[in-house]
């Protein structure tokens, strides 16, 4: 598993060359929005996608997890569908709703199910298989970078992913090693339970990503939290139970705004006050993209850190594996759950 946290820039790196070559000329129609569906660890990479275009792309950009498909979509909506495996019901079942409705598709996977029913319209970029979707990310982020400026002509993330490498090259041996950053926040969280604190638009993705890391490779529980909104009822549930023994971790952004600045650093010292640990962790890089992923990969080795010191093995995820085959004993999906 580690050994893929290393190779996490060579990943980013052949993603984005795979999207490009998947997508050598412009949508036949310009989208006036896009939807990305996924789930999970292939979910992830809508929400960082998102972040990345927000201040360059002028369509109104949804994310969705599950069916039903919202009832805008249509034959002017651009659907990208991220499932790593090829076989996940739910966004299988958001694909196949986008076909019917003629919206235009961008499909990832590295096989499976999504790729036996792709059609020669489509867009589909293989990843390259033999991991687990949550390590799977940078393909995944790599190729819908890549996809996109062949799809929009005037997107171009070269210098963005250029200044990635390079500083994920260098930092990861830090963030990997246990005199890092990433292992001393992990070592203060353990036997906690840790609360990462994003900003709206800022770092909300990355306080996500934390999360779901931290429960899938440190069987941990964990819980993301978002400014402002936190601010307005999170911030006064404090009072009860009194021994609950939370933890939090704010993740800032360089550009964000000062006011939320302000505010998380008001909020940390109220949590501080009774008695929780508190860390802070800030993206790196000039570009949004180096500034997103460095977030990802400070948080993927924090997860992993705190797998090792809790003795979880990162690459099980047998809750997980058990309720799949639960549901498959059941033939339980969207076109027939009435079988339950």
């Amino acid at each position: 598993m580690e050994s893929f946290l290393y190779d996490f820039p060579k990943h980013i790196s052949e993603g984005y060359r795979r999207g490009k070559a998947s997508a050598t000329k412009p949508l036949a129609r310009p989208p006036k929005g896009i939807l990305f569906c996924g789930i999970g660890g292939s979910g992830i990479s809508g929400r960082i996608l998102a972040h990345v275009l927000r201040p360059s792309l002028s369509l109104p950009f949804h994310t969705i997890s599950s069916p039903p498909l919202p009832s805008w979509v249509d034959e002017n909506t651009l659907c990208i569908a991220s499932t790593y495996s090829g076989n996940t019901e739910e966004t299988l079942a958001l694909t196949r709703e986008a076909r019917e409705r003629k919206a235009l598709l961008l499909l990832l996977s590295q096989g499976g199910t999504l790729e036996r029913e792709k059609h020669e319209e489509d867009v589909f970029v293989l990843l390259p298989g033999g991991l687990q979707p949550r390590f799977a990310l940078g393909y995944m982020v790599g190729g819908l970078l890549g996809a996109f400026e062949g799809l929009f002509p005037g997107l171009s993330f070269a210098r963005d992913l250029e200044e990635a490498g390079k500083y994920l090259e260098e930092i990861i041996p830090t963030y990997a090693s246990p005199a890092g950053s990433p292992y001393r926040i992990a070592r203060d969280i353990a036997g906690t339970i840790p609360v990462f604190v994003g900003i709206e638009h800022s770092t909300d993705f990355a306080a996500w990503r934390f999360k779901t890391q931290c429960n899938e490779n440190a069987k941990h529980v964990a819980f993301a939290s978002i400014l402002p909104e936190a601010m307005h009822n999170e911030i006064v549930g404090f009072a009860h139970p009194k021994t609950l023994p939370l933890s939090f971790v704010f993740l800032h952004d360089p550009e964000e705004p000062r006011f939320c600045t302000t505010m998380a650093r008001a909020y940390l010292r109220h949590v501080a006050k009774r008695g929780c640990k508190t860390a802070e962790v800030w993206a790196q890089g000039t570009k949004p993209v180096c500034r997103a992923l460095s977030l990802v990969a400070f948080g993927d080795w924090l997860s992993m850190h705190l797998a090792r010191i809790q003795a979880e093995d990162p690459g099980r995820i047998p809750a997980i594996t058990h309720f799949k085959q639960f549901f498959r004993k059941l033939e339980c999906t969207f076109e027939g759950g009435e079988k339950i």
